[in-house]
Order: structure tokens, then sequence, then C-alpha cells
């Protein structure tokens, strides 16, 4: 894969509808012949951060390909993987920046050619007098002596994560069996935020056989020694480590795939599902 040339640029998004606190606010993308590395909210009013957002939904053509159940969930994993947000902003990070190949990145940002809305909503509860600007990292993918239909191309929707969350219920000490999660595409990893610090090890199984099978500071050490970032009262199974493609979870045509989580006691686990996955696949 060669990288494109592209100048990277910063463009406010006018269209930010309905910011008030008890509302959903939303924000119309412009789309056309360009990727989207990243969109940027900036938050300010008398009281205003993102832990006063929740229910954020990325949607492209009606369709969420991208759904949290808090902003600070969002923010959680983006500082895993080491994109730093303060409170005072909130941000949508696409690109996978961890990544060593710069081709490999661009994979991931938004193509808005083939487009015909991008949308992004989020709930604001508690709140006062609440204001949001927003703004996009953008850049139109090209290699040289490229023109017209040959750009679009290269700037269509395409490759991207898509992400999925799922809450569970840990009952006292124990081990419990997760089955639901959905097979497809090459799962990147999986984050398990946890009300309570208590799961002590997890092992993923796939058609019967274990492919992953580590304690909480195994798992600590391994991803840390990869570069993350773990993030306190979180689990994380990550295949990416390496930071390279090739090595992501294929799920596709598998008849089963189950986590056995132990946990010291009960507690409440929203699990985040990172995806490599395309809109057809939705």
């Amino acid at each position: 894969m060669k990288s494109s040339i592209g100048i990277l640029e910063i463009s406010t998004l006018p269209n930010v509808q309905n910011v008030a606190d008890a509302s959903r606010f939303v924000v119309g993308v412009p789309v056309g012949v360009k990727s989207i590395n990243k969109l940027g909210f900036e938050l300010s009013g008398t009281v205003m951060s993102s832990a006063l957002i929740d229910t954020v939904d990325v949607s492209v053509n009606g369709t969420p390909i991208q759904a949290f159940q808090e902003a600070v969930h969002a923010e959680l994993i983006q500082d895993y993987y080491g994109e730093i947000t303060p409170a005072d902003r909130f941000a949508l990070q696409f690109g996978r920046s961890h990544l060593t190949r710069k081709s490999e990145r661009e994979l991931f940002f938004i193509g808005c050619a083939d487009v015909d809305t991008l949308q992004i909503q989020g709930n604001i509860a508690g709140a006062t007098a609440p204001a949001i600007a927003a703004y996009e990292q953008k850049t139109v993918l090209q290699q040289v002596g490229e023109k017209g239909q040959a750009v679009a191309n290269r700037n269509r929707l395409g490759l991207f994560t898509k992400v999925k969350n799922f809450t569970y219920t840990l009952t006292g000490a124990g081990t419990t069996e997760v089955d639901n999660i959905p097979r497809e595409a090459f799962l990147q990893a999986l984050h398990l935020i946890q009300s309570a610090d208590v799961i002590t090890n997890v092992e993923a199984w796939v058609d019967g056989r274990k492919i992953w099978d580590a304690s909480k500071a195994r798992m600590t050490n391994e991803v840390q020694d990869a570069g993350r970032t773990k993030q306190a009262s979180t689990y994380h199974l990550d295949w990416m480590l390496e930071n390279e493609l090739g090595s992501q979870l294929p799920l596709v045509g598998s008849q089963d795939f189950r986590l056995k989580i132990a946990h010291s006691g009960g507690a409440t686990v929203n699990l985040y599902a990172e995806y490599l996955s395309t809109f057809a696949g939705i």
C-alpha cells in the first residue's frame, strides 16, 4: 500500500443544531470528495463538559457506524491508543495514529465521496447554557497525477472502524460467559469498562480454540509494552498490539466466539467492540 498525498485541512462545521440541556444535539458534516481523520467538538458554557454528553452516534446515510453510551467512553478508548482529549473538548478519532504505516492509518479515515449524509448526534444532560463549536480535520487522498474519478474513488468510504457497545452484569465472584458478541468482519479490540474493577482474568475462545488467556496483570503488561495506556477499571483485549494490519481477529465464518470472564465481585460492564469493517458489513 502506498501512502497518499494530500494537504491536511481544518475546517469549521457550521451545522451544529439543538445544543441545549436535556436535548439531543445534531452535527451535519458536509460530504463530498474528502476523507476525515478527526471530528472535534469544543465545549463551552456555564456548565459543560464531555462528561455531560451520552448516547453518541456516528451515522452514515442514517445508519450508525459507531455508537458510544457515553462520550467519556469514547475518550477512554482514545486515551488507550494515546489520543488524549481534555474535558473541555470532545473528539471522534477515525484515523488510527498508533499504526506505524501512514498508508494503513489513512485506510481508517471516513471517506465521503460516496456518502449521502454524515451526522453526529449526542444527548446533553446536566449542562447549563451549553455551547458546541465543531470542526473537521480532513484531506483529499490521492496519488501523484491522479485526477477526477480516480481521486473520488480513493476517497470513498471503504474500510473504517465500526464500534458497537453492549452491557453485561457480573454477579458476585465467579466466571461469566459472554457468547453474543457479533461474529463479523475483523475484530480489532474489545474494551470492558467496569463500574468496579473486579475482572481478574479473561479467556477468548473461537470455535473451541482458546486464543486469549490473560490475567489483569498480564494484560496490563502486554498492552503497555506495546505502547498503549491501560485505562482504570478497564480490561482490554487488543489484537493490534504490533501496530500493523494483519493481526486482527477474523470472525467471519466462525460458529462460536465467547469470552470467559473471571471476576472477584459484582459489576456492570460496558463492552465496546472495534471492528475493521465496511458499510456493507453493517
